[in-house]
C-alpha cells in the first residue's frame, strides 16, 4: 500500500473517530493495520484499540472499555508524539484521565469524548 493511500485511511479513520463512529473507525484503520510493516503496526494497533475501547464504552461494557483503552494507550505512549502527524502529545492525556475514570467511577464519567488533531491543527489554534 503507498504511503498517499495510507494517509487517506489515517484521516478517514480519525473522522470516524471524531464523529464517535468508533466501531467505523476501527473498520477503516484495520485495513491499515493488516498492511502496514510490523514496525508501524502498533501506531495503528493502538488508535484501533482506543476506538473499540470508546465502542465498548458506548455500548456499556466498562470492563472491556477500560482493556482495550489501557493497551491501545500503551501502544500509542511508545510512539513519537507526532507519529503521521497525529497530536498524540493532547491525545494520550486525555486516555489517561479516562481511563482513571473508567476505574474510579461506577455511574457516568462526566467526560467529554476525546478528539483527535492534527500536528498542524494544534498549531493553527495558538497561532
Amino acid at each position: 500500500m503507498n504511503e498517499e493511500r495510507k494517509k487517506e485511511i489515517l484521516k478517514r479513520g480519525i473522522a470516524c473517530f471524531n464523529r464517535r463512529e468508533f466501531f467505523d473507525c476501527h473498520e477503516v484503520l484495520e485495513e491499515v493495520w493488516l498492511a502496514e510493516a510490523p514496525e508501524e503496526k502498533p501506531f495503528y494497533q493502538g488508535l484501533i484499540q482506543v476506538a473499540a475501547a470508546f465502542y465498548h464504552y458506548q455500548r456499556g461494557n466498562r470492563r472491556g472499555a477500560r482493556s482495550l483503552l489501557r493497551r491501545g494507550r500503551e501502544k500509542l505512549a511508545a510512539c513519537p508524539s507526532n507519529c503521521h502527524g497525529v497530536d498524540l502529545t493532547s491525545l494520550l492525556p486525555l486516555l489517561k484521565h479516562w481511563q482513571e475514570k473508567l476505574h474510579q467511577e461506577e455511574g457516568g464519567i462526566g467526560l467529554a469524548l476525546p478528539t483527535i488533531h492534527w500536528v498542524d491543527q494544534r498549531k493553527s489554534r495558538r497561532g
